[in-house]
């Protein structure tokens, strides 16, 4: 019987002592932290926002051509509502992101800005579609500009950071790369090849980096 009683006791002594240290190992996140973790999640829900409109526009509207017919032709008529209030929501939600992406350097403190314009740029797009034509083709114009420039200043600050602190891996290489195609195949439609084919491959390429950049942000603001 007393061994028994020694057994419980003990027992009941270690799980005490395992609680203790559960609560104990908890991390009490400040604002800032918590804002910064859940601003990933708030930006990738804003990405798909974007992409499932631009869909279902592109489903919706009657006999549209992929390789014929601009983005921006998605904003008026019968599938201007979705579109519209999509590519006007989905920056909204991108914003806090780019503000909280920022670090101590230059570089990133820029790339930050110029994310934060891109997203307003966007914006404007849907706020003053295709029949506004110079308010429209002026959003359009310096969502391009500066999402080029965001990639670019971003992939940079990411390199530099790694060498840096020299842990480079196969992830931000992956992700500088995808930067500098994006920055380069922009510059090219802005310049060069003004059709709506390459339009639609700069705006994917730009999305496909910032959905990589997204994650790889997330599971950064994790690590910390």
């Amino acid at each position: 019987m007393v061994k028994k009683k020694v057994k419980r006791i003990k027992s009941k002594s270690k799980t005490i002592t395992k609680k203790k240290i559960f609560h104990s190992t908890k991390v009490k996140l400040s604002a800032k932290d918590f804002l910064r973790l859940k601003n990933p999640i708030i930006a990738l829900v804003g990405e798909i926002i974007f992409l499932v409109g631009f869909l279902i526009s592109i489903i919706l509207y009657n006999n549209y051509s992929f390789g014929m017919q601009f983005i921006s032709e998605l904003g008026v008529g019968t599938t201007s509502i979705i579109f519209n209030s999509c590519i006007i929501i989905a920056p909204i939600l991108m914003i806090p992101f780019f503000f909280f992406s920022k670090g101590k350097n230059n570089i990133s403190q820029i790339a930050s800005l110029l994310g934060i314009a891109s997203a307003f740029f966007l914006m404007g797009v849907g706020l003053f579609p295709l029949t506004f034509s110079n308010m429209h083709l002026f959003f359009a114009g310096m969502f391009f500009f500066s999402s080029a420039l965001t990639a670019l200043f971003f992939s940079f600050y990411y390199l530099i950071s790694a060498f840096e602190i020299k842990q480079i891996n196969l992830f931000i290489l992956f992700l500088s790369f995808i930067g500098f195609c994006s920055f380069i195949i922009i510059v090219i439609f802005l310049l060069f090849f003004r059709d709506p084919l390459w339009q639609k491959i700069s705006v994917f390429v730009f999305f496909l980096w910032l959905l990589f950049f997204i994650i790889g942000n997330y599971f950064r603001c994790l690590s910390k």
